[in-house]
């Protein structure tokens, strides 16, 4: 039986890294994998990451786990980027 993946973010309010943690940890490595987002927000999908999207697309599309427990991902994009000096406000 394939295990469970755990997709969380390291800055969600809603449902912490921490918890996610907790859970593999409760069912062990065998039935849970955990892809760590580094990003903002409750949605890791908010944030662009070609990791986090890889990770995703391997497991539901090929069948393909993390060869880990725990992966990490960043995020390529800023969630509130800086306005340019054309901007206009």
């Amino acid at each position: 039986m394939d295990p469970l993946l755990f997709a969380s973010s390291t800055l969600d309010p809603v449902t912490p890294l921490f918890n996610a943690r907790a859970g593999a940890a409760e069912w062990g490595s065998d039935n849970v994998k955990l892809r760590v987002h580094h990003g903002y927000g409750h949605s890791s999908s908010a944030q662009t990451s070609k990791c986090s999207d890889a990770v995703i697309r391997d497991v539901l599309l090929h069948g393909r786990w993390p060869k880990t427990d725990e992966i990490e991902c960043w995020a390529h994009e800023v969630p509130y980027p800086q306005p340019s000096d054309t901007d206009v406000l």
